[in-house]
């Protein structure tokens, strides 16, 4: 599977109303089903430093911190699926960056390590200044893209990024935003937006990123 095709499979999952919970539980038991090769002494040592960064067993699962401020099992579903014949909203490939003069309302949301709440408090206030300007223009549809940085697995970090933009969704949601105009999607960790193995590199790929679309063909 490449990863247009991973992307698509995540993307009709969390579009369509699968459990996330249940999307969790089929990841971790497939990964934990997969037979392994006995490891040599190399990799042994390399799974050892994965588990204690992961804090896991399991270097395939990490359990993701409580974080009861935004349940994740409670997220509203879009009568909308882009792309789909007879949805008025287009593809993902017509959602755009933000025009100049919205980059800074439309700024990247960050996050630590393993969480899916933003960790700058700022972001609420700057989710609220988003919330304001799409209700005073209906006409805008927003994707929201998750993305993490290059560490665990594939399977996780997809989670992990999908996680991530459906808790922006839920506070835009609960400032009074549409689920129908809403829409997210995980890359995990396919689209790094710096290249760099260290901690500077890492923060700026665990993120958030906005793109819109204009029903009305024209963005203000």
């Amino acid at each position: 599977m490449n990863r247009t095709q991973r992307i698509v499979l995540i993307c009709s999952i969390f579009m369509t109303g699968c459990s996330y919970n249940n999307l969790w539980d089929t990841i971790v038991s497939v990964y934990r089903g997969t037979p392994q090769s006995a490891p040599d002494a190399k990799q042994q040592n390399q799974e050892e430093e994965r588990s204690l960064f992961f804090n896991e067993n399991d270097v395939d699962f990490i359990s993701f911190q409580k974080q009861e401020e935004h349940p994740s099992h409670h997220i509203a579903q879009s009568k909308e699926i882009p792309g789909l014949p007879g949805s008025k909203v287009p593809s993902l490939l017509a959602f755009q960056d933000p025009p100049a003069h919205l980059e800074k309302m439309f700024r990247k949301i960050y996050f630590h390590t393993d969480q899916y709440l933003p960790k700058d408090a700022s972001a609420k206030h700057s989710l609220k200044k988003i919330a304001h300007y799409l209700k005073t223009h209906p006409n805008i549809y927003v994707v929201l893209e998750g993305h993490t940085d290059e560490r665990a697995s594939e399977a996780y970090n997809l989670s992990l990024g999908a996680r991530r933009s459906n808790s922006i969704r839920q506070l835009l949601i609960h400032n009074g935003i549409s689920p129908d105009r809403i829409f997210p999607v995980s890359y995990g960790k396919e689209c790094p937006e710096y290249l760099g193995h260290n901690e500077h590199s890492w923060s700026k790929n665990r993120r958030v990123v906005f793109k819109i679309y204009d029903y009305q063909g024209k963005t203000s």
